[in-house]
C-alpha cells in the first residue's frame, strides 16, 4: 500500500465505495480517486450553470 493511499483508507465510506469501484473495474486506487473528484466537480459545475440558466429566465420573463 502506498503512503497517499492510507489517508484515504482512514475515511471508511469512501475508502470502501473506491475499492469496490477500483475492484469492479481493475483500477488502482489512485484513478478511481481521480474519476471520482472529476464527476463531482462536473456535478458542480452543472448545478451552478442550472442556477444560472434559471436566474437568467427569471430575469426574461415579463
Amino acid at each position: 500500500m502506498r503512503a497517499g493511499m492510507v489517508k484515504r483508507l482512514t475515511d471508511y465510506r469512501w475508502s470502501n465505495t473506491d475499492l469496490q469501484i477500483g475492484d469492479l473495474f481493475g483500477l488502482t486506487l489512485s484513478s478511481v480517486s481521480r474519476r471520482v473528484t472529476i464527476i463531482r466537480k462536473r456535478m458542480v459545475l452543472e448545478q451552478n450553470l442550472q442556477r444560472q440558466i434559471e436566474t437568467f429566465k427569471s430575469q426574461i420573463k415579463p
